[in-house]
């Protein structure tokens, strides 16, 4: 599944559906898209604070009250995922959902 982000409206990303439906319920015509991957090796997002944090700090692992790992005995916490970083691949989304690349300047 690709994931999309366009920082002039949001600092989330999103897959292209959502951001569809974004521009459904807002109104908007079109809307540049820029193309995430994920971000090997960089800041986890752990999805209980909805916050980057660093895995080896002390705001991760036993201590926190939400901390499961993955394999149910130690390790890393199943609710880190790795980060976004964009690619620098943009697209122009029109309403209907025409996806088509563009150049952008950022």
């Amino acid at each position: 599944m690709n994931y999309y982000s366009n920082f002039d409206y949001s600092d989330h990303i999103h897959p292209l559906k959502v951001w569809l439906d974004n521009m459904r319920i807002n109104g908007l015509e079109t809307i540049i898209l820029q193309k995430c991957r994920r971000d090997i090796g960089g800041p986890m997002w752990c999805m209980m604070e909805r916050d980057f944090i660093v895995e080896t700090s002390d705001a991760c692992g036993k201590r926190c009250e939400y901390y499961e790992p993955c394999n149910y005995v130690n390790g890393k916490c199943r609710h880190l995922v790795h980060g976004f970083t964009g690619t620098g691949k943009f697209y122009r989304v029109t309403r209907n959902g025409h996806v088509r690349r563009v150049k952008h300047e950022i």
